[in-house]
């Protein structure tokens, strides 16, 4: 069963794959149309031979009656049955003539009847004419001659001919069709199953020779010609433009290598999905950052809860932000600030992807703002003191000199 069911799975991919392809569907498409034209052909040159061998017919009971009219009334004027008889069976040697019938024209009970053949109930045609005999110079009516005819000789020759022609033009449809598709696969569909596989297999980082067609050149360019040419032409500009934006890359990435000490990336649930090498020269490796969180790894979330409720809320509302700065242990234990930055990341359908950003180690720029303003500090706190010990000083000087003498 299995085997059964593998075997009609495959024969429906090849079908499948003969429907989708143009020379199949052109072929079908010629077929159609050659098997249509074809019918409506046989059609009309049926129906004209039909025409023609019925307006045949037709005649030929007019000449009949034409040319034994004459004989058939002497026949009924001297009522000689043998005679009738004998014209009637010559008749009935013309084609198509089925029954023949001689009937007096008399007041009589019993007139005189003359047939030959056999009748039919619906002939394919009945004709019946007069038959006259002048006497003393005026046409006498003696009788009337029926003659029946059928066409069945003539459907049988045009069924005969219908079978040749759909047999002969059959024949020549398939082998023209076959013919049509081999061109077709020649001069079209190989040579677009060739573009097809050289477009798939393409690179630009990678860039194979140039495509050609395996087939003699024509004498003029063809449309064939013009996709290749066209191609050639977007895949230098492709080539040109990807060579421009690598070193357009370049630059942005000494700008920002610059500006920054690492590079970072996280997914839809803000988890590490990249960080950049550079992170080692800071005491950290990229496998212990991948697949945790920004807050994870803190060291400061419990001292500074509100801080990093803004901070989540505005990730959750997949908002930018700049210079967010928090602290963590590296895996010495030491006490590292960091300031990161970073923007958030849609695909093409507008869904959050994670965010894209750098981050710096400002350790030890805190360090040296922490100095300065200990320095500032101790400044300031000199100089209140000093300020203090000269207001002091200029106290005491001021007091004795100040003092009145008691009088004795």
């Amino acid at each position: 069963m299995s085997a059964r069911s593998h075997s009609m799975t495959t024969t429906w991919r090849v079908f499948d794959r003969l429907r989708r392809g143009i020379g199949p569907r052109l072929l079908v498409r010629v077929l159609l149309f050659s098997v249509v034209s074809t019918l409506v052909l046989t059609l009309s040159q049926l129906y004209l031979d039909y025409r023609r061998d019925t307006g045949a017919i037709n005649g030929r009971m007019s000449e009949i009656a034409d040319s034994y009219g004459h004989s058939l009334g002497e026949g009924l004027w001297n009522l000689d049955r043998r005679q009738l008889e004998l014209q009637i069976e010559g008749i009935l040697r013309f084609p198509a003539v089925r029954f023949v019938e001689v009937r007096e024209t008399t007041d009589r009970g019993d007139p005189m009847v003359v047939s030959g053949g056999a009748r039919r109930d619906r002939p394919s045609v009945r004709h019946q004419f007069p038959l006259f005999r002048p006497a003393r110079g005026e046409q006498h009516q003696l009788g009337v001659l029926t003659l029946e005819a059928s066409f069945d000789d003539v459907y049988r020759a045009l069924r005969e001919k219908a079978v040749v022609i759909l047999t002969g033009q059959g024949a020549t449809i398939f082998v023209v069709s076959l013919f049509v598709l081999y061109l077709t696969h020649r001069l079209v569909t190989r040579h677009l199953t060739a573009l097809a596989g050289f477009l798939r297999h393409y690179d630009v980082l990678r860039p194979p020779p140039p495509l050609s067609l395996q087939r003699r050149p024509p004498t003029e360019n063809d449309e064939l010609d013009d996709v290749v040419a066209a191609f050639e032409t977007m895949r230098r500009t492709l080539e040109q433009a990807y060579a421009n934006l690598r070193a357009s890359e370049e630059v942005l990435r000494d700008y920002a290598e610059t500006a920054s000490d690492w590079f970072w990336a996280t997914g839809s649930a803000h988890e590490f999905t990249y960080v950049s090498e550079q992170v080692r020269a800071f005491g950290f490796h990229e496998s212990e950052l991948l697949g945790r969180r920004r807050l994870d790894g803190a060291d400061d979330v419990a001292a500074e809860p509100q801080k990093w409720r803004e901070h989540m809320a505005i990730l959750e509302r997949h908002e930018p932000f700049r210079d967010f700065v928090f602290q963590r242990r590296r895996p010495d234990g030491t006490l590292q600030i960091v300031s990161a930055s970073g923007k958030p990341v849609f695909d093409g359908e507008g869904r959050f992807t994670g965010y894209r950003g750098v981050a710096r180690d400002i350790t030890e720029l805190r360090r040296a703002e922490e100095m300065l303003r200990d320095r500032e500090q101790r400044i300031r706190d000199a100089q209140l003191e000093l300020a203090r010990r000269s207001r002091t000083r200029s106290t005491s000087r001021w007091r004795p000199s100040s003092q009145t003498p008691t009088p004795r």
